[in-house]
C-alpha cells in the first residue's frame, strides 16, 4: 500500500511539474506573440504616418494656387490609408483648436529667428533675445526652445515658440494681385530684363514698369519703388501690381519675410516703424478686406492704418502669404467589428492601438510638395506636465530632455526617401557645419528644395 501511494504521489509530481512547464512554455509563446504583434502594429502605424505625410502634403500641395494668392490651403479633415477587407485599418485626422477648426500654422506669420534683423529679435524677445542672437544658426525648433528660459512673466518658452520660426522661403512668382487672369505664379521681373508691360497698369504705372524692365529706373527696393510710384502720380489701384510684378535685386527665394495676413499683433508690432497700435488696427482691419486686396501689399496704406513713407520702409520685410504650412494629424486605429454585443444591442469593436500624433511643416515654395519637418508629439504634453511636476516638487529635472529625440523624426523610414516629390537632401551623419548653407535646414529635411 505504502509503495503504491509513494508512486501515486511521484506521478502526480511529475504530471504538475509538467503542467507547470506547460504553462510556462505558453506563457512564454504568448509573450513573443504579443510582443511581435506590437512590433509589427508599431510599424504599421509609422508606415499609415508616412501615408498620411504624404496624402497632406498632396492635398495641400493641390491648392498651391490658393496659397500663392495668401489664402490657407485646403485640406481633408480626415481620411484612411490603410484598408482592409473586413477588418480593421489605420486612418489619419487633423487635430482641431477648441472651436472646431484645424491647426494650420503659416509659418511666414512668425519672426524668422535665423534671418531677422538683431533690432526685430530684441523687439519681439527683450532681455532674452541675447540668447538667440548668440546661438544663430539655430537649425531645429528643440534647439530654438532650449535656448529660450520661460521668462520673468512665467511665459512658457513654448509660447514665445510660436512667435519665431526657423523658415520662411517665399518664392519670387506672382500672387496674382490686379493683374489679368493667369498672372498668378508667374516669375517677377527685374531690372533690365526687358520684359514688355504688365497688363492691367494705367499710363503711369506702365511708364514705372517699362523704367524698371529697360533699367532706366533702378530702384534699391521695393519701399523705392512705393515711394516712387507716389510721386510719379501712379494710381493707388496700381501699386499692388507693380510691387508683386517686380523684384529688386536677387531673383531667388527671399526668407525671413513676415505674412502681413497671418501674422499676429506680437510678431507685427516687432517690425520698424510698427507698433502696437498700427499692428492691432492691421490685425483688427484684414479680417474686413477683401480676398483681392489681400493678395496685394500696399491695403494697409489705402486703408489709412499706416502713412505711405512708414510703410515703405518696412514693405521690404513683408509677403502677403506663408508658403510654409505647419499642420498637427492624428494616426489612428481604425478598428473593425467583431459582431454585435447582444445584451446592449451595440457592435463589438477589436481594440485598438494608441494614436500618435505629429506636427509637421509642409513646403509649397517649389513645384513639389512635400514635408520638410516631421517630429512624433504624441507624447509632448506629458513630457511637460512631468518637467512641471518635478519642478514644482523639487525634484531636478536637469536629466530630463523632452527635445532630445528631436532631430530624429522617423529616423529609420525616412532615411533614404522623401516624404513627396524631389529628394530631401537628407543630412548625411557627418558633423554639422557651423553654418547653414541651404535655406532652412531643419535636423534631416532641407527646406526650399526646388526653389
Amino acid at each position: 500500500m505504502m509503495r503504491r501511494a509513494v508512486v501515486l504521489i511521484a506521478v502526480l509530481l511529475v504530471t504538475v511539474a509538467m503542467a507547470a512547464s506547460l504553462t510556462a512554455m505558453l506563457s512564454g509563446v504568448r509573450g513573443q506573440s504579443d510582443a511581435v504583434f506590437a512590433v509589427v502594429t508599431r510599424h504599421e502605424q509609422r508606415l499609415a504616418a508616412r501615408s498620411a505625410a504624404y496624402a497632406i502634403a498632396a492635398e495641400m500641395g493641390a491648392s498651391r494656387d490658393r496659397v500663392l494668392g495668401g489664402e490657407m490651403p485646403g485640406l481633408s479633415s480626415s481620411a484612411s490609408v490603410i484598408r482592409r477587407e473586413n477588418a480593421d485599418g489605420w486612418g489619419w485626422s487633423l487635430v482641431e483648436r477648441e472651436d472646431g477648426e484645424p491647426v494650420l500654422e503659416a509659418m511666414s506669420g512668425r519672426i524668422d529667428a535665423n534671418h531677422a534683423s538683431d533690432e526685430v529679435v530684441v523687439a519681439l524677445l527683450s532681455d532674452d533675445s541675447k540668447s538667440v542672437l548668440d546661438a544663430r544658426p539655430l537649425r531645429t525648433p528643440g534647439a530654438l526652445r532650449a535656448v529660450l528660459p520661460a521668462s520673468k512673466e512665467d511665459v512658457d518658452s513654448a509660447d514665445r515658440t510660436a512667435l519665431m520660426t526657423l523658415i520662411s522661403v517665399d518664392p519670387q512668382v506672382r500672387s496674382g494681385v490686379g493683374g489679368p487672369a493667369g498672372s498668378r505664379g508667374a516669375k517677377r521681373i527685374g531690372m533690365e530684363s526687358g520684359e514688355p508691360v504688365s497688363a492691367g497698369l494705367s499710363n503711369e504705372g506702365s511708364a514705372l514698369f517699362a523704367a524698371i524692365s529697360d533699367g532706366t529706373f533702378r530702384p534699391s527696393s521695393l519701399g523705392h519703388v512705393l515711394r516712387e510710384a507716389d510721386a510719379r502720380g501712379v494710381p493707388e489701384e496700381d501699386w499692388d501690381l507693380l510691387l508683386d510684378s517686380v523684384y529688386v535685386g536677387s531673383d531667388k527665394p527671399r526668407q525671413g519675410l513676415v505674412d502681413l495676413n497671418h501674422a499676429n499683433l506680437d510678431v507685427l508690432a516687432a517690425l520698424p516703424g510698427f507698433d502696437r497700435t498700427i499692428a492691432g488696427e492691421i490685425v483688427d482691419r484684414r479680417e474686413s478686406v477683401s480676398l483681392e486686396d489681400r493678395a496685394g501689399l500696399t491695403w494697409p496704406v489705402r486703408e489709412g492704418v499706416i502713412e505711405l513713407g512708414a510703410y515703405a520702409d518696412v514693405v521690404d520685410l513683408l509677403t502677403v502669404r506663408s508658403m510654409q504650412i505647419g499642420v498637427r494629424f492624428r494616426v489612428e486605429h481604425e478598428r473593425a467589428e467583431l459582431g454585435v454585443n447582444d445584451e446592449f444591442n451595440a457592435p463589438v469593436l477589436e481594440d485598438g492601438a494608441p494614436a500618435l500624433e505629429f506636427y509637421g511643416i509642409v513646403d509649397l515654395a517649389g513645384e513639389s510638395p512635400r514635408f520638410v519637418y516631421l517630429r512624433d508629439v504624441t507624447y509632448e504634453r506629458w513630457q511637460g506636465n512631468v518637467q512641471a511636476a518635478d519642478e514644482e516638487s523639487g525634484i531636478s529635472t536637469d536629466a530630463i530632455d523632452p527635445f532630445a529625440t528631436e532631430a530624429e523624426p522617423f529616423e529609420d523610414e525616412f532615411d533614404d526617401q522623401p516624404v513627396s516629390g524631389d529628394a530631401p537632401g537628407v543630412e548625411s551623419d557627418e558633423p554639422e557645419p557651423e553654418s547653414q548653407e541651404a535655406p532652412g535646414a531643419w535636423g534631416r529635411f532641407v527646406a526650399g528644395r526646388g526653389v
